[in-house]
């Protein structure tokens, strides 16, 4: 069970609101402790993924749940980029202007999908093995 403490809750730019990614299995409970919301609001997840966006005292939260039972890695990631690029789309409706420029979306994209592919597998030696390494020169 993940300590409350252990969910980041991340910060969007411009005032779009906040985006967090939990494991269903283990850290759905934490995150409710964690934010005041009703675990029973969340319901059942029956998908690998879903994503949802709450508002409480005026600010979005948005939600990437992630349920996987042995998947591959490869299913386990891909999941997680699919749901990053519905969290992207949830805080973009948060914002007033409808129609925001490529780059801002491929931006927010690309942070959003960082943050939150970093902190899903943060518990994952095979994965933080893997960004130990990729950060390396070749000279190293």
């Amino acid at each position: 069970m993940a300590k409350t403490s252990d969910i980041k809750i991340f910060d969007a730019p411009l005032g779009m609101g906040r985006y967090c990614i939990i494991d269903e299995g283990t850290e759905a409970e934490a995150l409710c402790k964690q934010t005041g919301l009703d675990l029973r609001v969340m319901g059942r997840l029956d998908y690998a993924g879903q994503v949802m966006t709450f508002v409480k005292d005026g600010e979005w939260l948005v939600v990437a749940r992630i349920a996987h039972h042995g998947e591959t890695m490869e299913d386990v990631l891909s999941t997680v980029l699919h749901e990053c690029v519905h969290v992207v789309q949830h805080l973009i409706a948060n914002i007033d202007d409808k129609e925001p420029s490529r780059e801002f979306q491929a931006r927010l994209s690309e942070e959003v999908m960082m943050n939150l592919v970093k902190e899903y597998f943060r518990h994952s030696e095979a994965f933080t093995q893997f960004l130990a390494t990729s950060n390396k020169t070749p000279e190293e």
